[in-house]
């Protein structure tokens, strides 16, 4: 309502002004009221759907995931229709983690900014989170529905009372300093982020998980099943299962999880229902893979908390996005490692199962449908266990509980008991030692108090009634049997409590928590060793109680409690420690998995066992949806660069080649798998078959897939090596993958069968056309076949020598010598190196093999650089990025200025050198072992890089007889100096071998 000169007019007007305001503001208030009185009789679900599409998040209707998700993480999301929908008997199509972070906080007094024109790729906006949370609200008020529980009421509800995370209204973090409290995210297993949501409140609250969740699911067709793994997955689980938050359909679609890590926390009944190492379909998937992405962001603490408050969601997500794209790209390198992973837990099942006495033929199902004897000896544990907290009564849980407490109570008075002595035996001064010993007095008196309120719990606790299965035995047993039920949920609780700080000390290193200062590492430690005395005192009163029960055992009907490991890093992984006492009375005697200890070792083999074979029927899954997706995206971007009203965005597609490049790389090279069972490479798409990457090769060879998809200005040399890139295949050997060379021992071992000379006389060969000439001393060659670190010569001789053992590519490639990168080092210019490494016509190569010294570490390297797509390949057989990048951008630069030169000398028209170089590291992991190698490993990779492949598939083990067949090569192709002579019969000059390789030939 305007107000015009209110102060000038009459109250006769302002009282007219104030009654339609007041009217308005009445009607306002009407609707809103009617509004959200009509939203608490409608569903939940039906107030986040409003905000869902008022922010876009709308429910995927077609039998495709949406592309953002795709574009996330392509193996995690089916591409095939068909494929969606699975059991989560076999886990269902996706698998994620949930957790929360409350160190990347921001600080009130930072303040905001305006708003920001950025559209968010991974936050979700907070309307649609705060809208879930009063959904949520909404339905706690309502009747609780009913649902067939696998685990106790009860039991959630002491996981709900034990965990910070699952108190919403406790806080994280200072509410009056801070205003945004932390980040929660949801990632696949593969450990990229696909959403995240900004923490307002000061707890953990149900709303966060149950956005993210929310936000997957409508990204996802109708039909398809995702299991979430969460700190607190037992309490989100029946959360969802007893309040009608979700839309219809939904809830059918989910399962959930603890996270691996965490799960030892939880109850043992708790695990049994929610353990993913105990529940079928979850593979080797942990729920860790949120710990590993703060990792990531550790180093944006400090700069979050100054930041303004939208700048802050803006850098998350945008830092969040970088990350998802690089543990992207490195999928295939993450499958190979996960391949490896899962031979090795196989193996250490199978050592298990023979150590426990049975065979595979016990935990694997029979062809005539027969259960296996573990795995019914497994269910029988299952159902026992799970109906143990039903059947134990509230009173006695109660009076336990209390006992508990008081036995804590009593172990922390022996602990001040112990110090004051402690302190007496250093003999203190007189007045120091009246007032101790009269504390200890005290001491002595309030633990004599405790105990006898600990027996008289003990003795008011009517077994008759609480535990009517031991009437027929003595009240000493059966009190014995209570206390050790005691004694080990305490000793449970300070172990895991140490567990936990271990694990805060250990992993501070990878960036998960805060870095830990050597005097705050040093004072946990020794918060560690203080509270080790008494954690021990618990651990032994436990195994003293287990003997007495031993000694006064009835019979063999009852299973009784069995001792714990006193070495604490070996309990830690014991799954012995999270298992309650037997009180559930005497069991039939085919209950073995009470009584033998073997059964207990073979299920927990069954239980690998089944998880790594889950993993391996993920692991094919996930690898067939990731190479048809990368075809796919190969069709697109070359369709797009084919448009020419897309011409400015040409360097970005071609980034995107390069990327999808990487990406198929690491997909070529799955250890583990049958050849029957790979399904279509990205890299070979032609229905023929691969084609082996010549020089010549016609267009007419190029696949259907990617024939004419470059656009018209791509040079004919930046276009077939594109092309040779999507095809690269290898010789006749090659096998269909054409990226590993894995028989290039067999194939010397063919073609150079005799042993070489043992002359160790100076070897030359006089430079042709293409190659500098070669100068191998003998010293050179008693390094190479005595087994020490081999020199510059012998690298150049060996490149040489199989650059001439496998001519095939020769057109293609450019050899350095040792000479150029050591003198760019050195401060030379361009035009002074240029003429050592002329004669190989590298402006007009594909490729430039550049062997590389790092003079610190004095170790040898290879660098692969293609100029048209401007990337260099950096093989380091000890897989050191830092050291890789650096001398891939002095390579770089060395190029640069080379072909700057050429171009500028007008030697040769050739198009602009790159200015910035793409630097990848051509081996992931480290394959060398030893400090003399280096050479060896170099000469490896280049000798796969001549013969069409792309990296060596040699192992630490292939070396000494890869230095025997080198030597053998070297022989071949580097011969004998004559005399003064060289030994090259073209030669008719007397040649003095005075000059380098590297230096400009004398005139002949």
């Amino acid at each position: 309502i305007p107000v015009q000169e209110g102060f000038r007019r009459s109250l006769q007007h302002a009282l007219q002004w104030f009654d339609v305001l007041y009217a308005r503001v009445q009607i306002q208030a009407t609707k809103v009221h009617g509004s959200h009185g009509q939203k608490d009789n409608a569903d939940p679900w039906t107030i986040w759907q409003d905000a869902a599409q008022a922010v876009g998040l709308t429910q995927q209707s077609g039998p495709h995931a949406h592309p953002r998700l795709v574009s996330r993480c392509p193996a995690c999301l089916e591409l095939l229709p068909e494929h969606w929908g699975g059991s989560f008997k076999d886990g269902g199509n996706i698998h994620g983690a949930v957790d929360g972070n409350f160190t990347l906080r921001h600080n009130s007094r930072s303040g905001d900014c305006p708003d920001i024109n950025y559209t968010m790729q991974c936050m979700l906006p907070k309307s649609f989170v705060d809208a879930v949370g009063r959904a949520h609200d909404i339905a706690a008020k309502r009747t609780r529905r009913t649902y067939a529980q696998v685990v106790p009421d009860v039991v959630i509800d002491e996981c709900e009372s034990s965990h910070t995370a699952a108190d919403g209204s406790k806080g994280k973090a200072t509410s009056n300093v801070h205003d945004d409290k932390g980040v929660m995210a949801f990632v696949c297993r593969h450990d990229i982020p696909w959403f995240a949501c900004n923490i307002d409140t000061p707890g953990e609250q149900q709303k966060y998980a149950l956005s993210l969740i929310l936000a997957v699911l409508l990204h996802l067709p109708p039909s398809a099943t995702m299991a979430v793994l969460y700190d607190i997955g037992c309490v989100t689980s029946r959360v969802v299962q007893v309040h009608d938050i979700l839309m219809p359909g939904m809830r059918e679609r989910l399962v959930f999880a603890t996270s691996a890590m965490h799960a030892y926390v939880h109850q043992w009944s708790c695990q049994l229902g929610f353990n993913p190492r105990l529940q079928p379909g979850f593979g080797l998937t942990d729920g860790e893979g949120v710990e590993r992405l703060w990792s990531r962001l550790r180093d944006l603490i400090s700069i979050l908390r100054c930041v303004s408050r939208l700048r802050r969601l803006v850098i998350l997500d945008q830092q969040m996005f970088w990350v998802g794209e690089e543990m992207r790209d490195n999928l295939g390198r993450w499958d190979a490692k996960r391949t490896k992973l899962v031979k090795r837990r196989r193996d250490e099942a199978m050592a298990e199962l023979r150590l426990s006495g049975f065979t595979l033929a016990d935990v694997t199902t029979a062809p005539d449908g027969a259960i296996p004897l573990i795995r019914h000896q497994w269910e029988l544990q299952r159902t026992a266990q799970l109906s143990v907290r039903s059947m134990t009564k509230p009173r006695m849980k109660h009076e336990l509980q209390t006992v508990m407490r008081i036995q804590d109570d009593i172990a922390k008075v022996e602990d001040d008991i112990d110090a004051a002595e402690e302190i007496l035996g250093r003999g203190p001064s007189s007045a120091d030692a009246r007032r101790i010993r009269a504390q200890l007095r005290e001491l002595h008196v309030h633990q004599q108090t405790l105990r006898l309120a600990a027996d008289a719990l003990y003795d008011a606790l009517n077994f008759e009634e609480t535990l009517p299965h031991y009437r027929q035995y003595s009240p000493r047993f059966v009190r014995l049997l209570i206390e050790a039920y005691d004694a080990k949920c305490i000793t449970r609780h300070k172990l895991i409590g140490r567990f936990f700080e271990w694990d805060r000390l250990n992993r501070a290193v990878g960036g998960i928590y805060a870095p830990v200062g050597t005097k705050d590492h040093q004072r946990g430690l020794g918060n560690l060793d203080r509270t080790r005395k008494s954690t021990l005192k618990c651990l032994a009163r436990y195994n003293d109680l287990c003997e007495q029960i031993a000694n006064l055992a009835p019979g063999d009907d009852i299973a009784l409690p069995q001792p714990l490991d006193t070495n604490l890093a070996t309990l830690r992984d014991s799954p012995a420690l999270l298992e309650d006492v037997w009180i559930g009375g005497p069991r039939p005697a085919t209950d073995r998995w009470l009584t033998d200890a073997n059964v207990h070792v073979a299920i927990r083999a069954m239980h690998q066992l089944d998880r790594c074979r889950e993993e391996e029927v993920r692991l094919l899954r996930e690898r067939d949806n990731l190479s048809r997706w990368v075809i796919q995206e190969w069709d697109a971007i070359s369709q797009v660069m084919r448009d020419e009203n897309y011409r400015l965005l040409l360097p970005l597609l071609r980034a995107q080649h390069v990327r999808l490049e990487d990406l198929a790389s690491g997909m070529r090279n799955f250890a583990g798998f049958p050849q029957e069972q790979r399904r279509a490479d990205p890299a070979h798409v032609d229905q023929d078959g691969p084609v082996p990457p010549t020089a010549e090769r016609p267009d007419t060879d190029i696949p259907t897939a990617f024939r004419d998809t470059l656009p018209h200005d791509f040079d004919d040399e930046a276009k077939a090596l594109l092309v040779e890139e999507a095809l690269d295949g290898g010789d006749d050997d090659a096998p269909a993958s054409g990226f590993v060379d894995t028989n290039l021992l067999a194939t010397l071992e063919r073609d150079y069968p005799t042993e070489p000379s043992t002359t160790l006389d100076v070897r030359f060969r006089h430079g042709n056309s293409t190659l500098t000439s070669v100068n191998l001393q003998s010293r050179g060659q008693r390094m190479l076949i005595k087994g020490y670190m081999v020199n510059e010569d012998v690298v150049w001789a060996s490149m040489v020598a199989f650059q001439l053992a496998f001519p095939r590519h020769m057109k293609s490639l450019a050899l350095f010598s040792t000479y150029p990168y050591e003198q760019w080092l050195d401060g030379m210019q361009a035009r002074d190196i240029f003429r050592g490494c002329k004669t190989s016509h590298f402006w007009l190569a594909r490729r430039i093999l550049i062997p590389v010294y790092d003079r610190d570490g004095l170790h040898w390297m290879a660098a692969v650089v293609r100029p048209a797509i401007a990337r260099i390949d950096m093989y380091d057989s000890y897989a050191k990025p830092r050291i890789c990048e650096q001398h891939g951008r002095l390579v770089g630069r060395l190029v640069t200025a080379l072909l700057d030169y050429v171009l500028a000398d007008g030697i040769a028209d050739i198009p602009e050198p790159p200015r910035t170089w793409v630097v990848v590291m051509g081996i992931s992991n480290a394959v060398q072992v030893n400090g003399v190698d280096c050479g060896l490993w170099t000469a490896a990779n280049f000798a796969a890089i001549m013969r069409g492949y792309r990296v060596t598939g040699l192992q630490e083990a292939d070396m000494t007889r890869f230095r025997q067949l080198t030597y053998g090569v070297v022989c071949r192709h580097i011969p004998l100096r004559e005399g003064n002579r060289c030994a090259n019969k073209k030669c008719m000059s007397n040649c003095k071998l005075t000059y380098y390789s590297a230096e400009p030939q004398p005139d002949k």
